[in-house]
């Protein structure tokens, strides 16, 4: 491959993932630990992973199911219109409220969380009321996590994949992290050997018959807090002693999930204007391809990816790039000509009206929901554990649901030995030397 060329496609590989976070791109978002570590790195890495003074971390970047389930609420029940929901929206202007505990109700119904006064004073955007509640979900399936396997853990959101893939291959140091990588750097993970995948997310139910509804059965935390509360307005509460017997074993049912048919990813696809009277991808050369970004995986990273197996170095050989704001318009300017070619991922294509003149000219692999990685520093006993585990939490019927809320999918499951080889082939026929990437 033309050096010139592998440089320039591994450095768009590079600004997509640090992109996909849709961030601002002024602005450099640290990764937050969840529970918040007590101990400086330095102080954490002389104690052994896994334990509460150096636990390990869970790094992803979480699903949005928090953000659009909250922005729900705003607008169904306290009646917000949903044009000013954005994450810089102003809290108390948008909600009309002086006091944000308004929504703990709310809150306490649907992720098993509330505000105390006290932590509502930090909170300036809708974006900031969305990490609140992530953090205490976080906190929830680190405390499963640990009732399960005896290991402890912390959540570590980061905004993009690349710096998850940045945190596995730094493990090395004492910090042990546990990514959730999609196909691409899943792919120069194994490529620069910093880990090997151990399970990988699956869709495959619908969360509102899998999980149980937290009025039925609050969590621990939203337990406490209303005897808290009802302690502090002088209702009775039941009192303490020595004698007391232990609570009955209230744990929720596990859904079997051995006659669901599950997916384990999504493909993506290229379609062009049916005018152009070819179905080759080679016909986005010297014409207009369109994106939805440059940050957008489907629209653009994957692609540029198949385009590059053919040798055709998309960022260059295309005579316009052109993006638009959503994935109706993108398909409407295909129709209309105005663009030849545009990538989608086929579950969002396939809920598109498509107007006539659209073909599709190519469609990908599966491309991972998300795939666990654990690095080589990790134990075999830890291995199993998590194997054992970590599947079970995410179909636990109680559980499981703070679980779903951070990861979007249904189940995680264990990679077999085949499940990537379609992956793992079509990554290595673009011909591109995926361990550059996070260097």
């Amino acid at each position: 491959m033309n050096n010139k060329r592998a440089w320039w496609v591994m450095w768009i590989l590079v600004l997509v993932l640090a992109g996909c976070g849709g961030a601002d791109e002024d602005i450099e978002i640290e990764p937050t630990a969840t529970p918040a570590p007590t101990l400086s790195p330095e102080e954490r890495v002389t104690f052994d992973s896994g334990t509460d003074q150096n636990p390990l971390r869970l790094v992803m970047r979480p699903a949005d199911t928090i953000a659009a389930r909250l922005n729900e609420i705003l607008a169904t029940e306290f009646g917000v219109r949903r044009s000013r929901l954005s994450p810089d929206a102003d809290l108390r202007d948008t909600l009309e409220l002086d006091d944000v505990t308004a929504l703990n109700p709310a809150l306490r119904r649907d992720f098993g969380v509330e505000l105390t006064p006290d932590a509502t004073r930090s909170l300036e955007t809708l974006a900031d009321l969305n990490a609140a509640v992530q953090a205490q979900v976080a906190g929830q399936v680190a405390d499963a996590v640990l009732r399960r396997t005896g290991l402890h853990f912390e959540i570590v959101f980061v905004e993009a994949y690349a710096d998850a893939l940045v945190e596995l291959c730094q493990s090395g140091g004492g910090l042990v992290s546990l990514p959730l990588l999609d196909g691409v750097t899943y792919t120069a993970a194994v490529a620069r050997n910093c880990g090997q995948p151990a399970l990988h997310m699956a869709a495959g139910v619908s969360p509102d018959g899998l999980f149980v509804d937290l009025d039925d059965s609050p969590p621990p935390a939203a337990q406490i807090a209303a005897e808290a509360e009802a302690e502090e307005s002088g209702d009775d509460v039941a009192e303490e002693s020595g004698d007391t017997a232990p609570p009955e074993n209230t744990t929720a049912p596990a859904f079997d999930l051995s006659d669901v048919p599950l997916r384990f990813g999504a493909p993506g696809v290229i379609v062009a204007n049916a005018d152009l009277g070819t179905t080759d991808v080679s016909l986005v050369s010297g014409r207009t391809f369109c994106r939805l970004g440059y940050d957008d995986y489907y629209s653009w990273l994957l692609p540029s990816l198949v385009l590059q197996t053919r040798g055709i170095d998309l960022a260059t050989a295309a005579a316009e790039i052109r993006d638009y704001a959503n994935s109706g318009a993108l398909l409407r300017a295909v129709a209309s000509g105005d663009c030849a070619a545009a990538g989608f991922a086929r579950e969002v294509y396939d809920t598109l009206t498509v107007p006539e003149g659209v073909t599709v000219i190519a469609e990908t692999v599966d491309m991972p929901y998300g795939v666990l990685m654990v690095p080589l520093e990790v134990g075999l006993g830890v291995r199993l554990a998590l194997a054992e585990h970590l599947p079970a939490l995410a179909v636990d019927a109680q559980d499981g649901r703070a679980l779903h809320l951070l990861l979007g999918q249904t189940a995680l499951v264990p990679v077999e030995s085949d499940d990537l080889e379609e992956l793992d082939a079509f990554m290595q026929s673009t011909g591109l030397n995926f361990a550059q990437l996070g260097d």
